[in-house]
């Protein structure tokens, strides 16, 4: 996770989704994993992945208004999060 972020933070967004999906397939739900795969995927401008990440962390976290809020934007994007 440490190292996807240090990729998140030099925007070498493509190696830092490659291990974040790679952590995800091997345990999967994590929130903290899935939030993060919306920041990299919103990043790349990958909003359909985005928004497909953002519908499986409110399944697991309901209550957060972050991720809520978020999904208000996406669907006054159209793109149904």
């Amino acid at each position: 996770m440490k190292e996807a972020s240090i990729f998140g933070l030099e925007a070498n967004f493509y190696a830092a989704r490659e291990i974040l999906e790679k952590i995800n397939r091997t345990s999967p739900s994590r929130p903290q994993v899935l939030s993060r795969l919306i920041q990299v995927c919103e990043q790349m401008r990958d909003y359909t992945a985005a928004a497909g990440y953002l519908r499986h962390a409110l399944r697991i976290v309901q209550d957060s208004a972050e991720l809520n809020a978020k999904r208000q934007r996406y669907q006054e994007m159209g793109l149904g999060g």
